[in-house]
């Protein structure tokens, strides 16, 4: 079989996974959840042009969203209310049926104002990530996104905002993070989308060019390997490798500022942003990139999507190639007779490889992502930040 079959057969496969139980889905959260195979069960099905059945249990999933205690857009109500208005979006649910399982906004507005009192601006898991899903479907006017870029204007310091330090357990001021997971590429991202939406526009334009040129500006002296750190130290700075990945490192930084030197006309940031890009592509072992699994967040699903898009941005064929060879190892590990479709990813802290079915780290990430790559379809990928 050429690859096109073989994803195929996978993509059948995928589509085909029962999770022993429901608990194993944890939760009914967007990215870390069960609601990322809901997702791409729809998308699935609507490629092959067949009548949509969930194989998953949508309703038990929704039932437990309202004992959900999290708001974030990774594993809370910021996140399936974004899911639930893309499904109203493309026609899979009804107007009505969207705004009966949707959480209210004015309590996501009100615990992301709160949030960013307490200092976690974070994307995944605080205010930035609810802000975000809220402009995605006008779910606050402007003057509530004033307060937003307030708060944000309130909690840094220089050119510092404060990071979540997992060996403290703590949030500081000492770290720099560049990251589109956690830190400033994240950031850049929301001013620019709130930029596109002729949001806040008088604050949030001078915002990214002003994060543009601190991500810029804090990149390694030595660039042989890497551009960007993942975490500098505010002491005894130097340069830092970074893995290849969504998460963390060149490649999701360097896919945001491209973004922005587009959307500014910037031709010397989108030089630059390109030159990282290319040189991410040659990173290829697992000892240039730190790619042990087929996850979306920091495996090599992940990698390749992103080189999709650049692919379909750019034309370079070096994107393409870099897109193909990821698909491939994306095929490549799916090798456990025991694990969902074949996958289990790498979980750190044990060392070992566990089955997972979710979108950031599990098979659903996987599966939407071979979808992409066979369909050119990239509209789900606003829950992750890397929308167009």
């Amino acid at each position: 079989m050429d690859m096109q079959q073989v994803i195929a057969a996978k993509l059948k496969q995928l589509f085909d996974v029962q999770a022993p139980s429901t608990s194993a889905y944890q939760t009914g959260g967007m990215l870390s959840g069960g609601m990322g195979m809901y997702l791409y069960q729809f998308l699935y099905t609507t490629w092959q042009g067949i009548e949509f059945e969930a194989v998953l249990p949508f309703e038990a999933l929704v039932e437990e969203e309202f004992s959900n205690k999290s708001m974030s857009m990774c594993g809370g109500h910021a996140g399936l209310n974004w899911l639930y208005h893309f499904l109203v979006k493309k026609d899979i649910i009804d107007q009505e049926t969207g705004e009966a399982i949707c959480f209210e906004d004015a309590a996501l507005k009100a615990y992301a104002l709160a949030q960013l009192k307490s200092l976690d601006w974070d994307m995944l898991h605080g205010a930035l990530g609810i802000a975000y899903c809220l402009l995605y479907w006008d779910g606050a006017e402007e003057a509530y996104f004033r307060k937003i870029f307030e708060g944000l204007a309130g909690i840094r310091k220089g050119d510092r905002f404060p990071q979540y330090d997992s060996e403290k357990d703590a949030i500081v001021y000492d770290l720099f993070n560049p990251g589109l997971a956690h830190g400033l590429a994240s950031l850049l991202k929301f001013c620019l989308q709130c930029c596109k939406q002729g949001m806040c526009t008088d604050v949030a334009a001078p915002l990214a060019r002003e994060l543009t040129g601190l991500i810029v500006g804090r990149a390694n002296k030595d660039t042989s390997i890497n551009y960007f750190p993942g975490l500098l130290p505010e002491e005894g700075e130097q340069d830092t490798y970074s893995r290849l990945a969504w998460c963390y490192g060149d490649l999701g930084i360097g896919y945001i500022l491209y973004q922005a030197g587009i959307y500014f006309n910037d031709g010397q940031t989108t030089s630059f942003a390109l030159e990282v890009l290319r040189k991410t592509a040659n990173r290829r072992t697992v000892e240039q990139t730190q790619v042990m699994d087929a996850g979306f967040c920091h495996g090599s699903s992940g990698v390749a999507y992103i080189y999709n898009k650049l692919w379909h941005y750019t034309g370079e064929p070096v994107f393409k190639e870099a897109t193909d060879f990821w698909i491939q190892k994306t095929l490549r590990f799916a090798t456990y007779e025991d694990g969902p479709a074949g996958y289990k990813m790498y979980h750190a802290p044990t060392d070992s490889y566990e089955a997972g079915y979710n979108l950031i780290e599990g098979i659903a990430g996987v599966a939407l992502v071979l979808l992409s790559y066979v369909t050119g379809d990239f509209s789900w990928d606003y829950c992750l930040m890397l929308n167009d």
